[in-house]
């Protein structure tokens, strides 16, 4: 049985990752992000590094998603991530490395 908690999880990480990336866009992705007695990122974070852990969490949800049975094609899944890959590539070119 699919555990319905893991679209609720998925999807609040997923908002979080959001969050993150719209702050790289806005500071900048190695500018610190102004901080405020709230956060749970320590003073001082860039998105960058707040990105990379979204990014993670996001994952690990993702991986927990598929362990308690979320009824998915994950091969469907598998092969669109390359094709999307495959299609961004052809559109922009190779990434430049930095």
């Amino acid at each position: 049985m699919s555990n319905p908690l893991s679209l609720t999880i998925l999807a609040e990480e997923s908002a979080e990752v959001i969050v993150e990336i719209m702050k790289g866009d806005r500071f900048g992705l190695d500018t610190p992000v102004p901080w405020h007695p709230e956060s749970k990122y320590e003073k001082g974070s860039t998105p960058r590094s707040r990105l990379e852990d979204e990014i993670g969490d996001w994952l690990g949800t993702l991986d927990y998603a598929r362990l308690s049975g979320l009824k998915l094609d994950w091969q469907k899944i598998d092969a669109r991530r390359k094709a999307k890959v495959s299609k961004i590539i052809r559109i922009h070119g190779w990434p430049e490395v930095t």
